[in-house]
């Protein structure tokens, strides 16, 4: 339950209306619904109009106990009843003008509020024939818990928000420390639930809360891919290994789970090359081959029998002028074909002889491409520009050896980072490979831990 402050201004001379207000205050106050203050409350030794002055401003209902008396104090009108007047229009208080006695309050700043007893009778008009006035003041306690109520509700209400507000300023403190070290997946749930604490008039406003949930998301999304291109660059090498080791079906596998993890934006078009190439030399080394020819079946001898001499046999002679008759017969045709061709090339008397045009050989530009290109690194290829600057394919397949260059090296990194040595050493040396004069690749195969 939330308690009212309520403060009461009055003039001394109204001393006993207000002592008797007071009395019909007491249920509410032992329910705890609301605190009373007025000046008889100051202690002694204390400023009078300091502790007035803070009781005012922290009061939530103000009772202004209104007669002549009061009306004519230059305190009570000229400062309470402005303070009351100027927090009751900002919302901060709320004015309840309590009329005792007849007077010229309508015509003042207090016309314009709802007056208790109703609709403003005085409460002295209420007494009985004892001359007491318990009927009017019990009129002003049962419209006064209504007046209790709000304030009650608006005060809880403000609790509440003020209290939504520190959970919110507390998440979204909590969140700008997890961004600021970068730890996306934690400070995307911070900033989520900030966002669920949000109300109207809140700072920072929801849009920048959203804009950095974005901004977590994003940096995650990034972390992904990283780890999915590490995880396709040590496949990628541990299928290279597998290949270089001839164990075709283990290699097969991992090139195929090489090109299921490539990803369109992963910068490996040679790699791409080169695993649809291992798969196929892979398959081709699987293929089942030819079987062997079976061997002849060795000769029987029959002991005790001897193979009678060839030209004992029947036909055996035959045989042999046989072969005489076909090399005979060749020696004669090479001879018709040689000695027209002699004819040919010895001319005649008066003519000129026919000239053999020799093969085309290959000029000194084409033997050095070939000598550059068979090498195979970006030292040779780079001597040959520099004799010959505007040859086309040198200066292509010069771009193709640096890119090849560049796409290891930067392999060889992120094994590196991730402290994967083997696959980074075997990078490295394939990109040395490519660029034996690298002082830098050399001293780094030198540095890294053989493991």
């Amino acid at each position: 339950m939330t308690t009212v402050d309520i403060f009461i201004a009055y003039s001394h001379q109204d001393l006993a209306f207000k002592n008797e207000f007071k009395k019909f205050l007491r249920p509410m106050l032992r329910e705890g619904r609301i605190s009373i203050w007025d000046d008889y409350d100051i202690e002694a030794g204390q400023e009078w109009d300091a502790a007035i002055k803070e009781r005012l401003y922290g009061a939530g209902i103000i009772l202004l106990l209104v007669s002549s008396d009061s009306l004519a104090s230059d305190y009570f009108y000229g400062k309470e009843v402005k303070v009351s007047l100027e927090r009751h229009q900002k919302g901060e208080a709320v004015v309840v003008p309590v009329i005792l006695r007849h007077c010229d309050w309508e015509n003042t700043p207090l016309g314009g509020l709802e007056a208790l007893p109703e609709k403003g009778r005085p409460v002295a008009d209420w007494a009985d024939r004892q001359d007491r006035h318990d009927a009017g003041w019990q009129d002003v306690v049962n419209r006064l818990r209504r007046v209790v109520e709000t304030v009650a509700q608006r005060q809880a209400a403000a609790t509440a928000r003020s209290a939504q507000q520190q959970r919110f300023a507390a998440a979204v403190e909590a969140a700008g420390h997890l961004f600021e070290r970068e730890q996306w997946a934690e400070a995307r749930k911070a900033y989520s639930d900030a966002l669920t604490l949000h109300e109207t008039g809140f700072v920072p406003v929801a849009a920048l809360l959203q804009q950095r949930v974005a901004d977590c998301e994003q940096q995650l999304d990034r972390q992904a891919r990283e780890t999915r291109k590490v995880a396709f660059d040590k496949t990628l090498a541990r299928a290279d290994i597998l290949f270089a080791q001839e164990n075709w079906l283990e290699a097969l596998a991992a090139y195929r789970q090489a090109e299921s993890q490539q990803e369109p934006d992963f910068p490996a078009t040679e790699a791409s090359r080169r695993i649809g190439e291992r798969i196929a030399a892979c398959e081709a080394q699987m293929r089942p081959k030819a079987p062997p020819k079976a061997p002849k079946p060795p000769k029987v001898r029959v002991v005790g029998h001897k193979t009678p001499p060839a030209h004992s046999q029947a036909g055996g002679g035959f045989q042999w002028w046989y072969y005489l008759a076909i090399g005979t017969l060749v020696l004669v045709v090479l001879l018709a074909v040689w000695r027209p061709w002699q004819r040919n090339d010895t001319p005649a008397k008066g003519l000129t002889p026919l000239r053999r045009e020799a093969p085309a050989q290959p000029t000194g530009e084409e033997q050095a491409f070939d000598v550059a290109k068979n090498t195979g690194t970006i030292p040779a290829l780079a001597a040959f520009l520099l004799r010959f600057p505007t040859h086309p394919e040198a200066q292509k397949l010069s771009r193709d050896l640096k890119n090849r260059f560049d796409q290891k090296l930067k392999s060889a990194q992120s094994f590196e980072r991730a402290e994967e040595w083997a696959l980074a050493r075997a990078r490295y040396k394939e990109a040395l490979a490519l660029n034996p004069d690298d002082k830098k690749i050399q001293n780094k195969l030198k540095s890294l831990p053989n493991k």
